[in-house]
């Protein structure tokens, strides 16, 4: 029940900073020129966000904080294309770094983690579908999740399928989202939008990441 709370908590916590940043009108309006700068730069715009957005992951930077800025830039379908392409290909050089020029001080880190040894266990018994649920499960971010897997001994075949499988829906909501900013700023400005497709976004949201992280947890736990 906690966990299912702190999923909750995460989620109602990203509305708001996004809500917050809406009513900053620099903020705003400088994200809207980067996009807007992106967009029309053409392929160049998309190679830099690409790379970009790439090393951002790579670095620990949130998903959420590249997939979403494609939504906005691109709308869903080239900003979906985009994201999942940088998604998977920062989700592969990752794996490939940890499980080669940063083997050593990542298998000191996580030493003794009864959680990373759990997902090790996990991944033994059930392997892809292991990693397609934690992919899938808010409990486990992202850019830690690609690194962590890299110390157990879940097989390449098995990190490239899950994880080509688990990024798909997660990507698809953050660029959806993105997709559908100029609505939500447009509502907090009191103008006259529908927007109920936002708040059934949000609230499939929540209740998609409530689901999958009792998933995940069960799956670890087994």
């Amino acid at each position: 029940m906690r966990r299912w709370l702190s999923v909750v908590c995460a989620m109602v916590a990203i509305a708001a900073i996004a809500l917050a940043i809406t009513r900053l009108g620099c903020v705003a309006k400088l994200l809207v020129g980067a996009s807007t700068c992106a967009h029309d730069a053409g392929a160049a715009g998309i190679a830099a966000y690409a790379l970009v957005s790439t090393l951002a992951a790579v670095a620990f930077v949130p998903q959420l904080a590249f997939a979403v800025p494609a939504g906005f830039s691109y709308g869903f379908p080239v900003g979906f294309a985009i994201a999942y392409a940088v998604t998977f290909s920062s989700a592969m050089i990752a794996f490939a770094l940890g499980r080669g020029l940063l083997r050593a001080p990542l298998a000191h880190r996580f030493r003794g983690d009864p959680r990373v040894a759990r997902i090790d266990a996990a991944v033994r018994a059930r392997g892809v579908l292991v990693v397609v649920l934690v992919r899938l499960s808010p409990m486990f971010p992202f850019a830690a999740v690609n690194y962590v897997l890299s110390v157990t001994r879940v097989s390449w075949r098995q990190y490239v399928a899950g994880t080509a499988l688990g990024i798909l829906p997660i990507t698809a909501l953050y660029v959806y989202l993105g997709s559908i900013a100029d609505d939500a700023v447009a509502a907090l400005r009191g103008d006259r939008v529908e927007a109920w497709h936002v708040a059934i976004a949000i609230a499939v949201a929540v209740a998609v990441s409530v689901a999958l992280a009792r998933l995940a947890r069960r799956a670890c736990r087994a």
